[in-house]
């Protein structure tokens, strides 16, 4: 996690558990162009027991449309054995955070 609110969650270098990408995708509807605004929309669409699936969309200007839609999942392991390591409570408190659920 990056911010200093989050460095006693995961600090590079020296935290035991470690963040690895699983998988990621990215699906793309509609091209972007420079110079435009783009914004994008982050949340945490499933927190496991050692895992955490994100979910971002990327908008063009003010649209309400998204133009790519990106699925990324982060598995944390201890890092020196690199095996599944159950999430913290303060690290599912801050991903909680950006959960939420869709209809």
């Amino acid at each position: 996690m990056v911010g200093s609110s989050n460095r006693a969650c995961l600090t590079r270098g020296r935290s035991e558990v470690v963040g690895l990408v699983a998988h990621t995708s990215c699906e793309y509807f509609d091209e972007v162009r420079f110079p435009g605004l783009v914004t994008c929309g982050l949340r945490a669409a499933k927190i496991g027991n050692s895992s955490v699936t994100y979910e971002i969309s990327l908008f063009r200007d003010d649209s309400e449309m998204s133009f790519a839609h990106d699925v990324f999942v982060h598995v944390y392991v201890n890092h020196a054995t690199r095996k599944p390591v159950p999430l913290s409570d303060e690290m599912r408190a801050h991903v909680s955070n950006i959960a939420t659920t869709t209809d």
